[in-house]
Protein backbone atom coordinates (compact mmCIF):
# COMPACT_ATOMS: atom_id res chain seq x y z
CA UNK A 1 0.00 0.00 0.00
CA UNK A 2 1.35 3.56 -0.68
CA UNK A 3 1.90 5.97 1.64
CA UNK A 4 -1.27 8.69 1.41
CA UNK A 5 -1.56 11.74 2.83
CA UNK A 6 -4.90 13.91 3.87
CA UNK A 7 -6.24 16.87 2.55
CA UNK A 8 -5.93 17.85 6.11
CA UNK A 9 -2.41 16.81 6.58
CA UNK A 10 -1.38 18.71 2.89
CA UNK A 11 -3.22 22.14 4.35
CA UNK A 12 -1.18 21.84 7.39
CA UNK A 13 1.63 21.07 5.69
CA UNK A 14 1.26 23.86 2.96
CA UNK A 15 0.58 26.48 5.49
CA UNK A 16 3.65 25.77 7.45
CA UNK A 17 5.95 26.79 5.12
CA UNK A 18 7.78 23.70 4.75
CA UNK A 19 9.35 23.10 1.43
CA UNK A 20 6.67 20.43 -0.36
CA UNK A 21 7.04 19.28 -4.19
CA UNK A 22 2.95 18.95 -5.22
CA UNK A 23 2.41 17.03 -8.34
CA UNK A 24 -0.71 16.98 -10.44
CA UNK A 25 0.11 13.75 -11.90
CA UNK A 26 -3.62 13.78 -14.32
CA UNK A 27 -3.68 11.94 -17.44
CA UNK A 28 -4.46 14.89 -20.02
CA UNK A 29 -8.09 14.24 -20.45
CA UNK A 30 -8.40 14.49 -16.77
CA UNK A 31 -6.63 18.40 -16.91
CA UNK A 32 -8.57 19.21 -19.61
CA UNK A 33 -11.88 18.35 -18.13
CA UNK A 34 -11.05 20.18 -15.09
CA UNK A 35 -8.40 22.80 -15.96
CA UNK A 36 -7.80 23.85 -12.18
CA UNK A 37 -5.20 22.75 -10.23
CA UNK A 38 -4.46 22.99 -6.58
CA UNK A 39 -2.22 26.16 -5.66
CA UNK A 40 2.06 25.78 -5.84
CA UNK A 41 1.47 22.42 -8.03
CA UNK A 42 3.34 21.57 -11.02
CA UNK A 43 2.01 19.24 -13.85
CA UNK A 44 3.88 16.13 -14.51
CA UNK A 45 2.78 13.72 -17.06
CA UNK A 46 2.23 10.19 -15.60
CA UNK A 47 3.32 8.09 -18.53
CA UNK A 48 6.77 9.49 -18.46
CA UNK A 49 7.65 9.15 -14.79
CA UNK A 50 11.20 7.97 -16.00
CA UNK A 51 11.92 11.16 -17.60
CA UNK A 52 11.33 13.51 -14.73
CA UNK A 53 12.19 11.25 -11.60
CA UNK A 54 15.24 12.65 -11.16
CA UNK A 55 14.36 16.56 -11.36
CA UNK A 56 12.80 16.26 -7.98
CA UNK A 57 14.97 17.62 -5.07
CA UNK A 58 15.68 14.80 -3.31
CA UNK A 59 15.44 16.37 0.01
CA UNK A 60 11.61 17.23 -0.09
CA UNK A 61 8.51 15.54 0.37
CA UNK A 62 6.65 14.66 -2.75
CA UNK A 63 2.46 14.82 -2.88
CA UNK A 64 1.26 13.29 -5.86
CA UNK A 65 -2.45 13.69 -6.95
CA UNK A 66 -4.51 12.66 -9.97
CA UNK A 67 -8.20 12.67 -10.14
CA UNK A 68 -9.52 10.69 -7.15
CA UNK A 69 -6.20 9.61 -5.48
CA UNK A 70 -6.38 5.68 -7.45
CA UNK A 71 -3.85 3.85 -9.73
CA UNK A 72 -2.39 6.83 -11.70
CA UNK A 73 -1.05 8.42 -8.63
CA UNK A 74 -0.17 5.31 -6.73
CA UNK A 75 1.99 4.08 -9.63
CA UNK A 76 3.68 7.69 -9.84
CA UNK A 77 4.24 7.40 -6.12
CA UNK A 78 5.59 3.73 -6.40
CA UNK A 79 8.20 5.03 -9.42
CA UNK A 80 9.37 7.84 -7.25
CA UNK A 81 9.45 5.78 -4.36
CA UNK A 82 11.77 3.07 -6.62
CA UNK A 83 13.89 6.53 -7.54
CA UNK A 84 14.64 6.81 -3.63
CA UNK A 85 12.26 9.30 -3.23
CA UNK A 86 9.86 10.37 -0.45
CA UNK A 87 6.56 10.41 -1.86
CA UNK A 88 2.84 9.94 -1.08
CA UNK A 89 -0.35 10.13 -2.47
CA UNK A 90 -2.93 12.71 -1.70
CA UNK A 91 -6.07 11.15 -0.37
CA UNK A 92 -8.87 11.39 -2.37
CA UNK A 93 -7.18 13.15 -5.17
CA UNK A 94 -7.81 16.56 -6.40
CA UNK A 95 -11.60 15.51 -6.51
CA UNK A 96 -11.18 15.41 -2.32
CA UNK A 97 -9.74 18.92 -2.21
CA UNK A 98 -12.42 20.45 -4.58
CA UNK A 99 -15.12 18.90 -2.63
CA UNK A 100 -13.64 20.59 0.66
CA UNK A 101 -13.85 23.61 -0.96
CA UNK A 102 -10.03 24.76 -0.80
CA UNK A 103 -8.48 26.68 -3.59
CA UNK A 104 -7.48 25.95 -6.59
CA UNK A 105 -6.06 27.91 -9.36
CA UNK A 106 -6.42 27.78 -13.29
CA UNK A 107 -3.73 25.70 -14.91
CA UNK A 108 -0.59 27.48 -16.01
CA UNK A 109 1.38 26.41 -19.01
CA UNK A 110 0.14 23.73 -21.39
CA UNK A 111 -3.35 21.40 -21.09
Amino acid sequence: MEPEMTIEELKVLMASNQPVTLLDVRKKQDRSALPLQIPEASWKDPEAVSDWASELPGHTPVVAYCKRGGPVSRSVVNALAREGLQAVVLTGGIQAWQDAALPLENIKGEL
